[in-house]
């Protein structure tokens, strides 16, 4: 009978363990942390703005991932974006989501393709209650206007963004040029 006994303490202290050990390997190499999730969801926001060649023509995919560019940005947003192309200074800026979703319907039919990548991404918490943070990093754009002129872009981002309704969302952001090479079709600089 003490055998028994014995083998059940052994399975309960195996158990024990066994559980303790998952919930560290859980902790320390599985959970996602707070600014891995902002990562992630700066990341998203990438993914929806670019833009893959398709061709000539009208391109359903697209159309349907611009709707959920309003869902990145809080209602209230400051969004200022400024640059020069072919010697015109601009500047995009918009003050709540529905001018940056009216922005985006504008400016994304001037473009055949878009890619964007992110470096030297920096999260900093406001406070220990990780509901807001700043974002800077560095990115690089590369496409092709509908005219056929191509372009490679280095810019600066800075955003401020909230935990809102679950979700990471912009409360504002900047994005400003480093560097900026422009070709046209016909090959000039």
């Amino acid at each position: 009978m003490a055998a028994t006994r014995f083998g059940r303490l052994q399975w309960i202290e195996l158990a024990l363990v066994a559980s303790l050990t998952l919930a560290a390997v859980w902790f320390f190499f599985l959970r996602t942390d707070d600014a891995s999730r902002v990562r992630a969801r700066l990341r998203e926001a990438v993914e929806f703005a670019e833009k893959q060649p398709k061709g000539s023509g009208f391109n359903l995919q697209n159309v349907g991932a611009s709707h959920t560019v309003g869902d990145f940005f809080t209602e209230q947003t400051d969004v200022e974006i400024s640059g020069e192309s072919r010697g015109d200074v601009y500047t995009l800026a918009a003050e709540s989501r529905a001018q940056v979703i009216s922005s985006y319907f504008l400016l994304r039919p001037l473009l055949a393709s878009l890619s964007v990548s992110l470096a030297e991404i920096d999260v900093t918490f406001a406070d220990d209650s990780h509901k807001t943070a700043a974002v800077k990093c560095s990115a690089m754009a590369t496409g092709v206007t509908v005219n056929g002129d191509h372009y490679r872009e280095g810019r600066l981002i800075s955003a401020e963004m909230v935990l809102d309704d679950g979700e990471w969302r912009f409360r504002s952001l900047r994005a400003d040029p480093v560097v900026s090479f422009f070709t046209e079709a016909d090959g000039a600089q």
